[in-house]
């Protein structure tokens, strides 16, 4: 093995292959091709494709993300039935290939890696994973966040904690590292001195100047917020609180009475308190409302029916194709040796002429045999007389002569010409046989798969509710069918979307109200804490506070720059991709009312450690409306939010390092249909810059992008059932 400290220089790499034996649920070994840009990996949930994907992220780091280990030796990724988990991942560059072998056996905690380069190079174990980092330019971590999007990374940017959320957006830009250098500057302990020195400080001190501050800062944040949204410095105050309650409960009596709904009852707030609880009564009204739109349910069960119908449609074209199929070949079978009559025939021709061969060879031989005889009698009698008839022979050596010339020259020749005669004649009639089972093989084809395709046509009739005749063309029908539920549903999506834009004008002001009552609940805050401070038995306490503020300020300064740095980068990424990740957003998400969608990051102190905090917001420019995705996006959209964002970036390629694929890991959760079909089109668009490998258990979606990738030429899995062995993989391109 070569071992120098140079790693060969390669341009952005593909996955070619990977290899897998004992690994997970892979019990036997199996290879599987992944070298074209777009594959897709379909089948039900716990049949294989994700351990699949994670093998791949497993060879490359010797991890795999989101799984909970039980011990250190991370048995849990070894098959049952082995003793030893091996991967062999085949990379490929337009300067080679790269082979990884990676292997762990049981009750082991170190894994063994080898890493080949196309010009002959290769590197094992600690030098090996050096050269991954060199070679590749990032870390595991950064794998996770920029080329293997999992369930459980969306899951973090939908979560209505902004904590986790605000946490989950940093290592998706990569600040964690900064993260854990703010966080360790915060825990850093002061001298002794100063310690005693804090602990002479009355805790209720440091408690009022925190809180003072953090109610000044809270102050101006919703302030800030309000103003935003459309408030003035002149409207914080109960005043115009009450007056947009009383505008939201006659807009919401209005639309209860011509639901048929009851109307709701709201008091005059009188306070930021009652003012919050009149904000939330409303907002609850609303979604309850909105649970019981007749319209929506109806739009509901017409998705359902149509995804139902697209579904039995992929199914009656494929098994139409494979019946036409099985019937050509039956009949260019037929047009090149017959029919069964014409093939029984010549089997049954054969057996006759062989038959008659037979008895032309036995009545041969019997001829030949009384010639023997008679010459054996003849030589061994020395008589003068006919063996047959008695009489006198005129020259019995002649007679001796002309019976051997007889068996000399014709019992060999004429028994072997009527051997090669039977010998024809039965391979003709072995042919004949090997044909007619031919012919049984394609016709019990023809009629299994003339049989399933009437199962589908039965599907097909439960879907239409109708009888299906030999005129019908099944899939013509499926189409108009799915035509008249999308136009049914276009009908009824229009009033409620009408109705939504309502709904979300009150709930603009709800946000208006709540942020009225912040501000009014945060000037009360201030002024208590005020007060507070003016207290004689405070002022003792300042010198000691001010021996500290040096010290602070110090930690503060440094705590500040690392979180302006973390602030700086996350800012840049987003204008970077500002363009694409509203591009994504528009085209998958589609929200009827908020057509943009914006990311501010700002720093803020969260319990004295200053953190990025990440406002995502839907925004309608003609209304100068806006609000926050959390809040006001259904789990759907802020699924798409969440994709448009991963995969923005990813076509920026915001994240510098050598590898040209994405890996997606069910990423349909929570789409509606045209949620799905918006992200093929995006997953489409970034083939070929991209190598897209995709894994979904959704029939809806491996319906739409089987349709929509057809001249990209994916190359297609399917994963039927799990054995002992491991899953089954049917390649279906």
């Amino acid at each position: 093995m070569r071992n120098v400290e140079r790693y060969p220089a390669i341009m952005p790499c593909t996955v070619k292959s990977v290899r897998i034996k004992g690994f997970r649920g892979f019990n036997s070994q199996k290879e599987i091709d992944l070298s074209p840009d777009l594959v897709l990996l379909f089948g039900d949930n716990g049949t294989g494709k994700s351990s699949t994907l994670s093998a791949i992220e497993w060879c490359l780091f010797g991890d795999v993300a989101f799984i909970r280990y039980e011990g250190r030796t991370h048995d849990e990724l070894i098959s049952t039935f082995q003793n030893e988990g091996t991967i062999r991942l085949t990379l490929q560059s337009p300067d080679g290939d790269i082979v990884l072998e990676r292997a762990k056996l049981k009750a082991r905690e170190k894994t063994h890696l080898k890493i080949v380069f196309s010009d002959g190079t290769q590197f094992e174990n600690e030098q090996a994973e050096q050269a991954v980092y060199r070679t590749f330019r990032l870390t595991f971590d950064d794998f996770i966040r920029s080329t293997f999007l999992h369930q459980e990374s969306v899951r973090g940017l939908l979560t209505e904690n902004p904590v986790d959320r605000n946490a989950a957006l940093d290592r998706l830009f990569g600040l964690d590292a900064l993260r854990n250098i703010t966080d360790g500057i915060r825990s850093v302990k002061i001298s002794d001195r100063q310690e005693k020195l804090q602990a002479k400080i009355n805790r209720l001190e440091a408690e009022i100047i925190a809180s003072l501050a953090e109610a000044k800062r809270r102050l101006d944040d919703s302030k800030k917020k309000g103003k935003q949204s459309g408030l003035s410095e002149a409207q914080f105050e109960i005043k115009h609180g009450s007056g947009l309650a009383k505008e939201s409960t006659s807009d919401l009596s209005k639309l209860a009475d011509e639901s048929g709904f009851d109307r709701p009852f709201v008091e005059e707030p009188t306070s930021f308190s009652s003012l919050l609880e009149v904000a939330e009564s409303i907002q609850g009204y609303i979604k309850r409302i909105r649970k019981k739109l007749p319209e929506q349910a109806k739009v509901d069960e017409l998705n359902r029916h149509r995804t139902r119908a697209s579904a039995v449609l992929s199914d009656c074209s494929s098994k139409k194709s494979e019946a036409l199929l099985k019937e050509q070949n039956l009949k260019a079978f037929e047009k090149e040796h017959g029919d069964p009559d014409a093939i029984t025939g010549r089997i049954k021709a054969a057996a006759r002429k062989i038959e008659q061969l037979d008895k032309e060879r036995t009545e041969i031989k019997s001829k030949f045999k009384v010639i023997k005889d008679a010459l054996q009698y003849l030589q061994e009698t020395g008589e003068n007389a006919c063996p047959v008839c008695g009489g006198t022979l005129q020259d019995r050596e002649k007679l001796l002569d002309h019976l051997k010339s007889e068996l000399e020259g014709h019992e060999a020749k004429d028994i072997e010409a009527i051997d090669v005669k039977i010998e024809k004649a039965q391979g003709a009639k072995a042919e004949a046989e090997k044909e007619q089972r031919e012919h049984k093989r394609l016709s019990d084809e023809t009629t299994r798969a003339r049989r399933e395709l009437e199962g589908v046509v039965s599907e097909v009739a439960a879907v239409l509710q109708r009888v299906i005749t030999a005129k019908d063309d099944s899939e013509d029908l499926l189409r108009e069918h799915m035509a008249g539920l999308d136009s049914q549903i276009k009908k009824l999506e229009k009033p409620l979307q009408e109705r939504e834009t309502q709904l979300q004008r009150i709930e603009d002001r709800c946000q208006k109200m709540t942020q009225i009552a912040e501000v009014l609940k945060e000037e009360e805050n201030i002024k208590k804490f005020e007060k507070l401070l003016e207290g004689k038995e405070l002022q003792a306490l300042q010198r000691g506070i001010l021996e500290l503020e040096s010290l602070r300020e110090i930690l503060d300064a440094i705590s500040k720059a690392a979180t302006k740095v973390q602030t700086d980068l996350a800012a840049s990424m987003i204008k970077n991709a500002h363009h694409e990740i509203s591009s994504y957003y528009k085209t998958i998400c589609n929200h009827p009312y908020y057509e943009n969608l914006e990311i501010d990051v700002r720093p803020r102190t969260v319990r004295g450690a200053l953190r990025n905090e990440y406002y995502i917001k839907g925004v309608n420019k003609s209304e100068s409306e806006e609000t926050l995705a959390s809040q006001k996006f259904s789990t759907g959209q802020m699924n798409c939010v969440a994709l448009a964002i991963y995969l923005a970036l990813a076509k920026k390629d915001i994240y510098s390092h050598n590898l040209r694929f994405l890996i997606l890991d069910d990423p349909s959760q929570n789409l509606d249909t045209s949620h799905k079909k918006a992200l093929a089109e995006i997953l489409l668009q970034l083939v070929p810059q991209k190598q897209v490998i995709l894994a979904t258990h959704d029939s809806e979606l491996q319906a739409i992008l089987q349709e929509a990738a057809g001249a990209k030429k994916p190359l297609i899995y399917r994963f039927d059932e799990w054995s002992k062995a491991g899953p089954e993989i049917r390649c279906e391109t």
